[in-house]
């Protein structure tokens, strides 16, 4: 039939836009934000060889965001910073609810996808039922015909 097809369709394509999700988070980042990135580490102290380990070339998303949300935290300059200059608080907190912003979008679209995925899943577990109660109910309508059509009572 058309629509279990369309239906099996669209069921994959949640699946597949979920997963083409995940797969760009974890794809090559563009070459632009390379040199950003090592900027950025360079200036919170890490050493060029150590962000050689940490970015590679071209870091993906996932990679860039594992940097921002874990490496900056570990370095003890970012730390003696804030004690130079109250501009420098005040940027660096800026920087940090930038951070928390970017992390709560990808908590939030995570979640969308998790949502999609389990109401698809919701709906192929709950297929078998609601053929059943449709079958049913198509008794019920052809059982209601036969009594409106004399053959099952009396009439008023």
């Amino acid at each position: 039939n058309y629509l279990d097809l369309r239906s099996i369709a669209a069921k994959r394509s949640v699946a597949q836009n979920s997963l083409n999700a995940i797969i760009a988070l974890k794809a090559r980042g563009e070459p632009g934000v390379t040199s950003y990135m090592y900027r950025l580490m360079e200036d919170m102290g890490v050493k060029r060889s150590e962000i050689d380990d940490l970015l590679g070339e071209n870091p993906s998303y996932f990679a860039q965001m594992e940097v921002l949300t874990k490496y900056i935290y570990q370095n003890p300059d970012f730390y003696a910073d804030l004690y130079d200059k109250p501009a420098n608080v005040e940027r660096k907190g800026a920087v940090l609810q930038a951070i928390a912003l970017m992390q709560d979008r990808d908590t939030f679209d995570s979640l969308l996808r998790s949502e999609a995925s389990l109401a698809t899943l919701l709906e192929t577990l709950l297929q078998k039922e609601h053929r059943r109660v449709a079958a049913k109910l198509k008794d019920i309508d052809t059982d209601g015909a036969q009594f409106n059509n004399g053959a099952g009572g009396a009439s008023p």
